[in-house]
């Protein structure tokens, strides 16, 4: 039985808390103030969207440098952040679908001799990937400088070259941002594990660090 009470609840603190976010600002808020909060109602409705539907989604807030995996609103799994960096301003736009899971590392095909084939496990997943969202968001994760440097160095040079380009094309003709994360192998791992095909991301912004 609790399992049939749990993700109305969450629903509904979801909507309330929504709720609070739609009510009117104190008075004399600086505009600053009444975009976060016009934003932050708009996370809270998206992701009521979200957690209506039976799907598996990810919310990565960057102010807190984290990751949850959720399910009609409940955490089921939070990814911790070393670190991030972008070279452009992050998208208005707080919904994100998947394109594709990185590939994985798969065990080498057994032969009859050998036994059967290896099931994937975790460790078969890649630690340094790209993820392409649409509308208009790539991720980079790769490790950190002291556990990858080769990596992380390319990592980086990517995201220079990214902005870069945004630079020199005509204004409001590159809608594309690139964000690099960086995640212990571990937690790389992970993400990549519970990436799927479609898998939609809420993206909660933050000053760059």
């Amino acid at each position: 039985m609790p399992r049939r009470t749990a993700w109305p609840v969450s629903l509904i603190t979801l909507f309330f808390s929504s709720a609070l976010f739609a009510a009117d600002p104190p008075t004399g808020s600086s505009t600053s103030d009444a975009a976060s909060l016009a934003a932050a109602n708009r996370l809270f409705e998206e992701e009521l969207k979200l957690a209506a539907r039976a799907q598996i989604y990810l919310v990565l807030n960057l102010a807190e440098g984290s990751i949850t995996v959720k399910g009609r609103g409940l955490e089921l799994q939070r990814i911790p952040i070393a670190g991030w960096s972008t070279a452009a301003s992050l998208p208005a736009t707080p919904s994100f679908k998947l394109r594709a899971r990185p590939p994985v590392n798969r065990p080498r095909a057994a032969t009859v001799e050998n036994g059967p084939v290896s099931a994937i496990e975790l460790q078969n997943m890649p630690d340094t990937y790209t993820l392409q969202f649409d509308p208009g968001l790539l991720i980079v994760v790769t490790p950190s400088w002291r556990d990858r440097p080769w990596e992380w160095l390319k990592a980086m040079l990517q995201e220079w070259w990214w902005g870069v380009r945004m630079t020199v094309e005509a204004a409001g003709q590159s809608d594309s941002v690139l964000l690099h994360l960086i995640l212990t192998q571990e937690a790389a791992q992970l993400l990549a594990w519970t990436a799927v095909d479609g898998m939609p991301l809420l993206l909660t912004p933050a000053t760059s660090p």
